[in-house]
């Protein structure tokens, strides 16, 4: 490498050793710091899909709970509406007779109590 020194004398001058190992450690720094970079990239993209993934199930879930609960409150309405008809067709002279506990239902099959 030559270098200009003293106004127009060029001198010929080998590269330190120091010099080298420091331009080879730059380079490897340099190598490494792509490579963490893509690693880094790579991590996002995959964080990133779970995160959409775990929304995208929330939303079903908010979904499937709020049409749980609009079913929930129509029966809840259908039932409020029965006990109404039934206390209009009641009589004055009668009592009420007390309300009845619903037929216990076991899933999967069709036996109730």
């Amino acid at each position: 490498m030559p270098l200009d020194l003293d106004g127009g004398r060029t001198v010929n001058r080998a590269p330190s050793p120091g010099a080298v190992e420091l331009e080879r450690a730059i380079e490897d720094a340099r190598r490494d710091s792509l490579k963490l970079e893509e690693r880094r990239n790579t991590i996002l993209e995959k964080v990133e899909k779970l995160e959409k993934k775990k929304a995208k199930k929330q939303l079903q879930q908010q979904h499937s709970s709020s049409t749980t609960l609009t079913n929930d409150k129509k029966m809840a309405d259908a039932s409020d509406a029965a006990a109404a008809a039934a206390a209009a067709e009641i009589p004055d002279d009668e009592t009420p007779k007390a309300p009845r506990e619903p037929p216990i239902v076991f899933k999967g099959t069709d036996y109730c109590i």
